[in-house]
This record gives structure tokens, sequence and C-alpha cells, in this order.
């Protein structure tokens, strides 16, 4: 889960497996997304992959 989040707020993500896979990265991701939807929390995913450096 993302540190600032508590579960209860709505947006929680749990990621269960990350894989490089010739030119792609594959990932698990468990997402509770009752407040972004789930375009926004794809968009947040990718940010977050990209920012990290996994991307």
């Amino acid at each position: 889960m993302l540190p600032e989040s508590d579960g209860k707020r709505g947006m929680s993500i749990a990621v269960g497996r990350i894989r490089k896979f010739k030119k792609r990265v594959m990932v698990v991701l468990l997402v509770n997304n009752l407040i972004r939807g789930a375009a926004g929390s794809t968009l947040l995913n990718a940010e977050l992959a990209v920012k990290s450096g996994v991307v």
C-alpha cells in the first residue's frame, strides 16, 4: 500500500508481481479506486512507475 494510505480513504494499491518480458513490464496490482476511478488509477500507476525508474 502507499505510505500515505491507511486503506480507508478509497485509494490503496497492493503490488503482487513485477516482471520484465522482452520490451514490456508486466505488473499485477490490486487497486481500491473508489475516489479516482479505474482510468485515473492507471495513469497514477504509470506515473509512479516512470518516476521510480521501473519503466
